[in-house]
């Protein structure tokens, strides 16, 4: 048996992959607003959901084309490789 001497490649992502986790409440907490992020999607990030202190970065984003949205980047996450 010959043995191949092709190198096995990753596959890379050529465009983004996007899960919608529904509608979400924002509840009022004194004088702000806050948003529960469902447990499964920090875990897919790579978060570790066992610790009671989490953190995330948090951006209002404001495209040219007139689109606003907010960014939540959670922090301290390992980083998830396929």
């Amino acid at each position: 048996m010959k043995k191949s001497n092709k190198k096995k490649t990753a596959k890379v992502l050529t465009t983004a992959m996007t899960t919608d986790l529904g509608d979400r409440s924002l509840n009022k907490q004194h004088n702000n607003r806050t948003i529960v992020i469902p447990k499964v999607a920090l875990e897919n990030c790579g978060c570790d959901t066992t610790t009671d202190k989490m953190s995330a970065s948090v951006t209002l984003v404001q495209e040219p084309n007139g689109e606003n949205y907010i960014k939540v980047k959670p922090k301290k996450c390992k980083e998830v490789r396929n």
